[in-house]
């Protein structure tokens, strides 16, 4: 057993060569130091993600230190693509407790500084006063099924028909699975793409 999962981490890795050469040739595998619990191959999908974005911005709630900030900024600047980055900054609703991370997630984002936009606020305050046309939806804030909700019925009917949904931590967190089964299903536009603890679907906006 432990030798065919071990067959199997090879080969996963061996799929994401292309996308580590091009992150290395773009001096961004610096960011995989930042802490975070968003894995590296979840880091690298949204990369491919926000780089396949062809029309309007990439949003993400929940943005803790910057590490997917980062990648989804990466490929932004292919797309030519800016990333509203949207979070209290305090750590509401982390593990670790309340501190304010606003200072290091500037820090670490620093070499994104043209094309990330910081918007320190409430998500659902956010989409109230940002006039955004969403490309690529990332959400990853707070995971009760009320926060979520909230987050969803916010900033949903500002993607773009087509356009892309990911939500974090789909593999366990039950708001989260709570959010996609019953809001996000109904507008989902073709079969869904699933990591473990990530999940991507293009959605028919609710406009």
């Amino acid at each position: 057993m432990k030798g065919v999962r071990r067959i199997r981490s090879l080969l996963s890795g061996w799929r994401s060569w292309p996308t580590y050469l091009e992150l290395m040739l773009a001096g961004e595998l610096q960011s995989l130091q930042i802490r975070t619990d968003v894995t590296r191959d979840e880091l690298f999908l949204l990369y491919r993600l926000a780089k396949s974005v062809r029309d309007g911005d990439i949003v993400e709630i929940g943005s803790y230190l910057g590490a997917s900030a980062c990648f989804l900024a990466a490929g932004a600047a292919k797309a030519r693509a800016s990333v509203y980055c949207i979070d209290t900054w305090k750590n509401d609703a982390m593990t670790e407790g309340p501190r304010d991370t606003f200072a290091e997630f500037v820090r670490n984002t620093e070499h994104h500084r043209s094309r990330i936009m910081p918007v320190r606020a409430w998500s659902t305050d956010a989409a109230r006063e940002l006039s955004v046309d969403v490309g690529l939806l990332f959400v990853d804030g707070d995971h009760s099924t009320d926060a979520v909700a909230a987050d969803l019925r916010a900033w949903l009917p500002k993607v773009r028909t087509g356009g892309w949904l990911a939500l974090h931590d789909s593999g366990w967190a039950e708001g989260v699975q709570a959010g996609i089964a019953g809001i996000v299903e109904p507008l989902r536009v073709g079969d869904p793409i699933q990591l473990p603890n990530l999940y991507v679907t293009r959605i028919r906006s609710p406009r």
